[in-house]
């Protein structure tokens, strides 16, 4: 790890909030360098001063019941979700403008939408190539 790379990672590490392989790796380099060092020590100082800056204020009477409730509480089944294919689209506009992806296309198969805009894309190609016969 980069002596620049420990320094942008030291405030979340004075913190505490750094995974144990980054740990690991920072502790090392800090063995090795003083300059990184004392600045941990300054981030440590003024992390422990941020806890005296906000006053400390009473929770609600009753706080501590109520989230023991709600966890609790059991929490309702959620329904599946229907499929909205194929999509609605205004008479006369391209279905590839108003198609939402289709979500129950996998990437191996087509599905309803692709089916729907490749057949799209056939039509308005074989209109403009068949000429118009008048008798």
């Amino acid at each position: 790890m980069t002596h620049e790379v420990v320094q942008e990672l030291l405030p979340a590490y004075a913190l505490g909030a750094i995974d144990k392989n980054e740990e690991s790796l920072i502790v090392a380099h800090l063995d090795e360098c003083p300059a990184c060092r004392t600045l941990l020590d300054d981030y440590q100082t003024v992390s422990a001063d941020l806890l005296y800056t906000v006053p400390l204020i009473a929770a609600p009477p009753g706080l501590t019941e109520d989230l023991r409730l709600r966890i609790a509480r059991p929490r309702p089944q959620a329904q599946p979700r229907r499929a909205t294919c194929p999509p609605k689209a205004a008479p006369g506009s391209s279905l590839s403008a108003t198609c939402r992806p289709c979500p129950l296309e996998r990437p191996t198969s087509y599905g309803w939408c692709r089916v729907v805009r490749e057949i799209t894309a056939a039509s308005s190609r074989s209109a403009r190539m068949v000429p118009a016969f008048s008798w």
